[in-house]
């Protein structure tokens, strides 16, 4: 049996990429979204990656709510162009991440059982130096709510 933090990792990626097809190749401005940064073949690219273990429990009537963060980080070589180029292309991500995952109906459809909510929070921006020189990283943290049954 696949655990929910398993399930709840895929369906995100799921959820970002099958999102990502409706958008025409002008407007597209992530390349796709993966589960590695093994899996990564053009950038800019999205890993999703769980944040930590279970958070947040709380009882209620109907069974315990239980969060499962994870942060999505997507990745862009600065290579040849400017920094400020590099910064606005992944604020324009970002906020498109922020997008997808605000919808009141965000991953509804995704077959989870217990899913609550969806809240997605941009967040920690650094550097990283790689292969092919420095890469900009921007992160989204999305945090899922979760009822399980506690009986």
């Amino acid at each position: 049996m696949q655990g929910k933090r398993t399930l709840l990792r895929e369906k995100i990626v799921e959820e970002i990429n099958e999102d990502l097809e409706e958008i025409s190749i002008d407007e597209k401005k992530l390349a796709a979204a993966h589960w590695s940064p093994a899996d990564i073949v053009k950038r800019p690219a999205a890993v999703v990656m769980p944040e930590e273990l279970e958070s947040s429990y709380s009882n209620t009537l109907g069974g315990r709510d239980l969060v499962y963060p994870f942060r999505v980080f997507v990745t862009e070589t600065l290579g040849n162009r400017g920094q400020t180029e590099v910064e606005k292309e992944l604020s324009d991500i970002e906020d498109y991440l922020v997008g997808v995952f605000n919808k009141r109906n965000a991953m509804k459809d995704r077959g989870i059982d217990g899913l609550i909510a969806v809240e997605p929070v941009p967040s920690i921006w650094g550097w990283v130096e790689g292969e092919r020189g420095w890469d900009r990283v921007a992160s989204v943290m999305i945090s899922c709510k979760i009822k399980i049954d506690s009986t």
